[in-house]
């Protein structure tokens, strides 16, 4: 099935695809361990409760849009741990200020190895990426928008996955049977588009169809003082484009194709950062299905013991660009991004990071400040300001133009 799915897109994915071939071939000698899967079981359990508030001080621009959004989360884990193979269930069940509650399972698998294969059975989250600002490879998960279009949580993704060893670094093939959609909160939202999303309603392009298995590859590793990864997916598109139904929009999901290739330059206190796309039939901001380039880089440099502290402060600079222009759904075409991120090594993990976005070629931009710290055994708090600028001419984000966000989330932990 792997190697069918590269075919379409040949130049990476049929290297790839042929590597795995060759590696997974051929019959697999695993010893008949079922009896002893689960002998000699331990069970860890924990979980966390968390509240978060968003304030938004500004007047809203449109119709129903509340200067209150709030959800409350609660995310219990098991972990069952035998001989051969471990089972994690993590769900969360999830309370938003308005809408139905409703149950999402961010992890639940079983893990184990097949031979010399580690294999993963279940739903769960995965992050490829080295920049800051954006994580153009990260493909695997579809996203929670409950809070807003800036706030997606990720979901987690029913799959079937294989890794192995292989020369310097590690391979992972994936198999996703099931496509779990975005969620999407209605007319109440801030950070929405000026036509408001229906919650639960979605459409399908003709020839895609949400039973269509997706597929996925990723070579990861490192050379000397080089880490790379290099990835390939088709399925569903985590980036829908949308329709106009009613005065409301809807998604509507389609097939693509995505290389991807991400690395980074460790070169004393200073790293250096890029992650590069080819994707294949994306819907862009026009709703035409478009083969497109994107790419983001840029450099982090820390200062460790800022001002004699315990502190250390890493500084970092980032440009995307998108081939697609204003075309770009992503909003991303032409931007610059700027930011620190102090942490201060402390018993309460206290830490402060500042990021500004500026778009060159609409002027907007944007800042984000943010605070986080451990309170007490078990407690911590969220706390950031988010303000946009100049964003009422910026065809990608001008219903975000009076967004202003007060963040606050605390968390209790057991």
């Amino acid at each position: 099935m792997i190697v069918t799915m590269l075919t379409k897109r040949p130049p990476l994915l049929l290297v790839l695809g042929a590597v795995a071939s060759c590696l997974y071939g051929g019959s697999v000698a695993a010893e008949d361990n079922t009896a002893s899967i689960f002998d000699d079981l331990t069970v860890e359990r924990y979980g966390s409760i968390k509240a978060t508030v968003d304030y938004f001080p500004r007047d809203a621009a449109y119709q129903d849009q509340d200067d209150v959004m709030a959800i409350s989360e609660v995310m219990p884990v098991m972990i069952i741990t035998g001989d051969s193979a471990e089972m994690v269930i993590e769900p969360r069940v999830v309370t938003p200020k308005h809408g139905h509650g409703f149950v999402d399972l961010k992890d639940g698998f079983i893990t184990t190895t097949w031979g010399e294969m580690d294999l993963l059975v279940g739903a769960t989250t995965e992050f490829w990426g080295k920049n800051e600002a954006a994580n153009l490879v990260d493909i695997i998960n579809t996203k929670d928008y409950t809070m807003g279009l800036q706030s997606g949580e990720k979901q987690g993704m029913p799959m079937v996955r294989l890794g192995q060893a292989m020369g310097p670094g590690y391979l992972d093939l994936y198999v996703m049977p099931i496509f779990i959609e975005n969620r999407y909160a209605g007319a109440q939202s801030r950070m929405r588009p000026n036509l408001p999303y229906r919650p639960g309603v979605s459409r399908y392009q003709i020839g895609t169809d949400p039973d269509d298995v997706a597929t996925a590859i990723r070579y990861s590793g490192y050379s000397g003082d080089i880490d790379y990864g290099i990835s390939a997916f088709q399925g569903i598109t985590r980036d829908p484009g949308v329709i106009i139904d009613g005065g409301n929009l809807l998604p509507l999901y389609h097939e693509i194709t995505q290389y991807g290739v991400d690395l980074q330059w460790t070169t004393g206190e200073t790293i250096y950062k890029t992650e590069m796309i080819q994707r294949y039939d994306q819907l862009n901001q026009s709703g035409i299905a478009e083969d497109y380039t994107a790419g983001i880089a840029g450099f982090e440099h820390t200062l460790y013991g800022v001002m004699d502290s315990n502190g250390d402060l890493a500084v970092f600079g980032e440009y995307a660009k998108d081939s697609r222009g204003d075309d770009a759904a992503s909003g991303l075409q032409n931007d610059l991004f700027f930011g620190g991120i102090l942490s201060m090594n402390d018993v309460d993990d206290t830490q402060y990071r500042v990021i500004i976005g500026y778009d060159l070629d609409e002027a907007s931009r944007s800042i984000t400040a943010e605070y986080s710290r451990r309170l007490t055994t078990g407690v911590t708090l969220e706390a950031s300001v988010y303000h946009p600028d100049q964003m009422s001419k910026d065809t990608h984000f001008f219903s975000f133009d009076r967004d202003t966000r007060l963040h606050t989330a605390i968390k209790y932990s057991w």
